[in-house]
């Protein structure tokens, strides 16, 4: 061998990529052992349970990888977090679980920049102190940190299962957030990134909290079990696409405040309140969502909310189909409502929304139920089959009504309750007034 080549494997020998892996086994110190790690290499744990007496401060570019997180455990007892690494370089956690016990307040484990890469964690045990709002997370990633998680566990933290806060952004893909205290995910400041193919069920609030100006797109995940699935707030964005909201014990989603999704063909069935939610300002789209099965409402508007529903199937819920109150504006085009508990549709107090070329039918009371003074247009509907009117006006209730088909209905097409309790009886409850107006198709 020449003398170039024995130099060179010398030096290969002796570089640091060959001294790149150091090897616990419990018992050791391991904040003593990741400082001679060097810069990029791994801290391989081997099975059993690490205990720390400080958290563990990771400042460089490390990784620390276990035998699985069933397998290889680090725990402590202490404030602040387990494992807190401070950015600057790419932390990679593998295989392993950190798991904070005692009931001192504490996160499990907070990253607060740099790039990272974790797979097959579980982060659990976290402790809140709500008196000081101090800890509580899971995992707690800040400041411009960037990275992805996958098939990794949050499961019974006190507040969090992961929080994503300040310009943070994550790649989240077939984790699991579970028996968290306030929610299983929480997204706020401008965090934001993406999320496939999770599970969110069981937190005792919220199975995602998306809040302030995050945005974050949730696809193809399962929210079931918790008080509610997700919630919207504040100016938060994003979206919301392919996902199974179910079996929440109230509403499966929540839009509130100035939040403006995009609610685009969700499953949203078996909740106990109303499947979609919309109060304060809130906006968006929901677009081709299947909403069924839902104890009250299959879609509630309220306040000045002002969504715009399109293309969605709302059936079979406990109530109303859509059920629209205060001062809404919203507009709903191209929807099919039918067979719902009451009236297709409920608008009441001041609610003036725009209603077209929607499909109204099979539902157990009217089709349309307008009250008290709520108005807006109903444009180009068909509204057959249901079990009462086709529309039904109360109270003040004038719509504008045009070129709707109302057919088949079991009761008047539209029925007008009388403002004067002394007006002739031939128009009392009648549908005749109406016409002439330009504003139905009468059917067979």
């Amino acid at each position: 061998m020449s003398l170039s080549r024995i130099l060179l494997a010398v030096g290969l020998l002796a570089s640091p990529a060959a001294l790149a892996q150091v090897r616990a086994k419990p018992g050791d110190n391991l904040a003593a052992l990741a400082r001679q790690v060097p810069e990029g290499g791994t801290l391989e744990l081997a099975a059993g349970e690490y205990r720390l007496a400080s958290p563990l401060r990771l400042s460089r570019g490390i990784g620390l990888v276990g035998a699985g997180r069933d397998q290889t455990r680090v725990v402590s007892s202490g404030p602040g977090a387990v494992l807190r690494f401070e950015g600057g370089g790419r932390l990679r956690l593998e295989g392993l679980s950190l798991v904070h016990q005692g009931t001192t307040p504490a996160e499990v484990a907070v990253i607060e920049g740099g790039v990272f890469d974790i797979r097959d964690v579980r982060f659990s045990g976290a402790v809140f102190d709500d008196e000081d709002s101090v800890g509580g997370d899971g995992l707690w990633v800040r400041g411009s940190a960037r990275g992805s998680i996958a098939r990794s566990e949050f499961r019974d933290n006190a507040l969090y299962g992961l929080e994503v806060a300040d310009q943070a952004q994550v790649l989240l893909e077939d984790n699991r957030f579970a028996g968290n205290g306030y929610a299983g995910l929480a997204v706020f400041d401008e965090g934001g990134g993406r999320a496939l193919r999770n599970v969110f069920e069981q937190n005792r609030r919220y199975g995602a909290i998306l809040g302030d100006e995050s945005f974050m797109v949730l696809q193809e995940s399962v929210v079931q079990g918790n008080r509610v699935g997700l919630y919207y707030r504040g100016s938060a964005g994003g979206v919301a696409r392919r996902n199974t909201v179910q079996n929440n014990r109230s509403a499966g989603l929540e839009v509130a405040e100035q939040a403006i999704p995009r609610l685009e063909s969700n499953s949203v069935r078996g909740n106990q309140g109303s499947g979609v939610v919309y109060s304060g300002t809130a906006g968006g789209v929901a677009l081709g969502n299947l909403v069924e099965e839902n104890r009250e409402h299959g879609v509630e508007v309220s306040l000045r909310a002002v969504p715009a529903l399109q293309n969605n199937l709302l059936r079979r819920n406990g109530r109303a189909g859509l059920f629209i109150t205060d001062r809404s504006t919203l507009t709903a085009r191209g929807n099919t409502v039918e067979e719902n508990g009451t009236s297709g549709v409920v608008v009441r107090d001041w609610a003036v929304p725009t209603l077209e070329d929607n499909t109204v039918r099979g539902n157990r009371a009217s089709g349309l139920a307008f009250q008290h003074n709520a108005a807006g247009v109903v444009r180009r509907n068909l509204i057959e089959n249901n079990q009462e009117h086709g529309i039904k006006l109360l109270d003040q209730a004038r719509p504008r009504l045009e070129d709707n088909t109302i057919r088949g209905n079991a009761l008047e097409p539209v029925f007008t309750a009388p403002k004067d309790p002394a007006a002739p009886h031939g128009l009392r409850g009648s549908w005749r007034a109406w016409l002439g107006l330009g504003g139905l198709r009468l059917g067979g």
